[in-house]
């Protein structure tokens, strides 16, 4: 009865609880919403399997009809938004064998009194929120079925402690999984002695020490070997040869360096491999290349590794492959060509040359960002049937964008494109009006040029972030672009825009709006989740959530973002960027009074622009700006008041403008600029008052009692100044009409000007002479 719609039936327990011959019942994922009932009597007296997963109980675990059945040897109670603690009738359901409760809400210990569960096998916890310290826990286990168990899972709770030492009797443990908790000290020795393991998994906790071959020789079974993101570190003869044949293998920031791991040599059944982030600074051995060809999960990716990049790549057979930060060097390797790569990372390394044919490859990700390639984008590109993510940002790429046929399939389904800091050039362009789903658009730092298109707004409907700075676009800013009402993140600085704000930019209700959380975008059919996040006060991105096998990979699409008055690149975050930026172009005409609305926004910066006209009075009401940047504009009037009230301010210039009247003063503007508070405001020979030197007239002036006998002082000099200046004018005037109306005294005054003049000739040629002789 499993995926069936149940959400009408309301006494379907007492329905059930009529069949005391039933011994199976499956209801999972069938939409159940009542289950907390306690039966007076039951008649489920054969009932040997019970899975009521994933249905939506939200309701506390007990108490509860179903803990009373006694002949239950399966229980399934996974994903049903169960709260509170397991209860303490679970220790008289002792014909248990199989007990999977994940996925809930336990929020603490499971019962102490298990220890009639002597034919457990099977106890699976995962993400249940089990807060408390491991060996309590596994104190709690029944001893008595210590020759069954064979599964324990615990990934994902809240365990904390030391692995405890009486693990080592579970000599049929075949899975034991306590990834992410809390678990710390050395890897215990005794792990070696589970020689029946098939599955181990201790990631994600905070272990230290080393791991050598006394912990892993014997684990001959051992297939899934999970270390990741621990303090360990591995130490190990360069010639050893496991006994073990891993398919999955996963040492993420540990410490298996600087050497390459030989023994990895002999893992030839691999098909996950994960050693990124793991201190190895050598030349990759060919002979991984051959390992690793039939792997589905290739991730090598911040370490030093060297060399350059085989032909052989193209004929991975894996579905996901990063090798990126690194210190690969040579060409770009052809594309995987099988119809299973999905995703390729090659970017932060050392490559060169041009870009090889893109061919028929199936590529759903392709990053090559901040490497030294050269060239143009092959029209290659075009057979390409769908690239959900290009990245070819920080190369060296001219020329421009291929413009595909209809029937390319290439930026149909695209959602990001980053271009930025090449010398691309063209128009903008045209093929992305197929880009309906195009979330993230960065042509930054190119020599792209024209008016930006009025099809922007209508062809990109689903776009949160474009960025088109220092480029050569030119023309009006198109009103149709506040149609989208994604938009978050707007910078178009640096180029040559000209006319006025258009004044629909208030439409922007992405950026008036106060629901600006996550925006996540499932993908159909590419197994990919979009989530635009970013950095608090710093920038904007986009991450790429991809799921293959089992096993999670993170791609985060970067770009620098200029605010606060530095240039910040955006990695990993918290809530996103809400961003205006539209300086250093040709802008005219007032900013729109209505950008007030645009509650949301983080940094507006409309520097270097001829915008004339007062600043929005209601400027205020945008509570969540940290940076503000109005200066080397024509701006006039008062600042104001409301201004004070933005008190999340990092960042606050307006500088060379021809603002007048009183600063206001507010404790978030006290705190800014403190090496040079002046700065904010030079520029604007009106404004006065703190922090400007300049007081204001007038009763209220901050420093008019102070300042008082220094401008009375200073006053007197003035005075003393213009009387001197006026005299000489007067004096000389005398002079000249005297000598104008009576001749004789002019040809006696350059007379005596002329005998002066030869006088001083001679002196000086005398001199000279006697100077010279000495």
């Amino acid at each position: 009865m499993s995926s069936l719609d149940l959400s009408a039936a309301v006494d379907w327990i007492y329905g059930i609880s009529s069949l005391p011959s039933l011994e199976v019942l499956h209801l999972r994922d069938s939409y159940l919403r009542n289950t907390n009932t306690i039966l007076s009597h039951s008649n489920l007296t054969a009932l040997k399997v019970l899975d009521i997963s994933y249905n939506s109980f939200h309701a506390a675990i007990s108490p509860s009809w179903f803990w009373h059945i006694r002949t239950l040897t399966y229980l399934d109670l996974s994903s049903c938004g169960f709260q509170g603690p397991i209860p303490y009738e679970m220790g008289n359901m002792t014909s248990l064998e199989q007990v999977y409760i994940s996925d809930n809400n336990i929020t603490s210990m499971i019962p102490p009194n298990l220890e009639n569960l002597c034919n457990l096998k099977i106890m699976e916890l995962p993400a249940s929120n089990i807060i408390g310290d491991i060996g309590d826990l596994m104190d709690r286990l029944p001893k008595c079925s210590w020759n069954k168990l064979y599964v324990l899972d615990f990934s994902y709770n809240k365990l904390g402690g030391n692995l405890p030492n009486w693990l080592q009797p579970l000599k049929n443990l075949s899975n034991l999984n306590l990834y992410g908790n809390n678990i710390s000290g050395p890897l215990p020795l005794w792990i070696g002695g589970l020689n029946n393991l098939t599955i181990l998994n201790l990631g994600s906790n905070r272990l230290v020490g080393e791991i050598n071959e006394e912990h892993l020789e014997a684990l001959t079974n051992l297939q899934v070997l999970l270390m990741s993101d621990n303090s360990l570190s591995t130490r190990v003869q360069s010639n050893w040869i496991p006994s073990f044949k891993l398919k999955v293998a996963g040492f993420r920031s540990c410490q298996l360096g600087p050497a390459f791991p030989s023994w990895i040599r002999w893992q030839r059944s691999i098909k996950v491999l994960d050693i990124s982030n793991a201190t190895i600074h050598d030349n990759v051995p060919d002979w991984l290349w051959v390992i690793v060809s039939n792997a589905s999960y290739l991730n090598m990716s911040n370490n030093l590794l060297s060399g350059t990049l085989p032909a052989s790549l193209e004929m991975l057979a894996a579905e996901i492959i990063d090798l990126s930060s690194n210190r690969f060097a040579g060409p770009v390797p052809r594309f995987p060509r099988n119809n299973l790569s999905s995703y390729l990372d090659l970017s932060r390394n050392n490559l060169s040359g041009t870009l090889p044919d893109f061919g028929a490859t199936d590529l759903f990700t392709l990053a090559l960002y901040n490497n030294s390639i050269s060239g143009s984008i092959p029209f290659s590109l075009c057979l390409v049937q769908r690239l959900d993510i290009l990245d070819l940002s920080g190369n060296m790429l001219s020329g421009e964008l291929p413009t595909c046929k209809g029937d390319s399939g290439l930026y149909k389904y695209m959602l990001a494109l980053n271009l930025n800091s090449n010398n691309l050039s063209g128009v903008f362009p045209s093929a992305l009006q197929m880009s309906q789903y195009l979330i993230f658009l960065d042509l930054a730092y190119n020599q792209f040029s024209g008016n930006l298109p009025a099809w922007l707004g209508d062809k990109l409907p689903s776009l949160a972030l474009l960025r088109l700075r220092s480029n050569n676009f030119s023309g009006n800013i198109p009103v149709q672009l506040a149609t989208i009402q994604g938009l978050q993140y707007i910078d178009l600085a640096c180029n040559r825009i000209s006319g006025q704000i258009p004044e629909s930019i208030v439409n922007l209700s992405k950026m008036a709006g106060s629901n600006v959380g996550n925006l996540l975008h499932e993908v159909e059919g590419s197994g990919y989740g979009i989530s635009l996040i970013g950095l608090k006060g710093s920038g904007i991105g986009i991450d790429i959530i991809a799921e293959v096998g089992g096993f999670g990979i993170f791609f985060t699409e970067t770009t620098s973002v200029l605010t606060k008055g530095q240039q910040l690149e955006f990695t990993k975050g918290i809530q996103y960027m809400v961003n205006i930026d539209l300086s250093c172009n040709n802008l005219t005409g007032q900013i729109p009074q209505g950008i007030s609305a645009l509650v949301a926004l983080k940094s507006l910066n409309v520097s270097w622009n001829h915008l004339s006209g007062r600043i929005p009075n209601n400027i205020g009401d945008l509570k969540a700006l940290e940076s503000l940047d109005l200066s080397h504009n024509e701006l006039s009037g008062e600042i104001p008041s409301s201004i004070s009230a933005l008190t999340s301010l990092a960042s606050f210039n307006l500088s060379y403008n021809n603002l007048s009247g009183r600063i206001p003063t507010g404790n978030q503007l006290q705190t800014l600029a403190i090496d040079d508070p002046e700065s904010m405001y030079v520029g604007n020979i009106g404004l006065c008052g703190p922090p400007l030197p300049k007081g204001c007239p007038g009763n209220g002036t901050s420093n008019s009692s102070v300042d008082e006998p220094e401008q009375k002082d200073n006053g007197m000099v003035n005075s003393i100044y213009l009387s001197m200046i006026i005299g000489f004018i007067f004096g000389l005037w005398v002079v000249f009409c005297i000598m104008l109306l009576h001749k004789g005294l002019r040809y006696s005054y350059f007379a005596s000007i002329d005998y002066l003049y030869h006088t001083m000739c001679v002196h000086v040629v005398v001199t000279w002479n006697f100077l010279m002789r000495r």
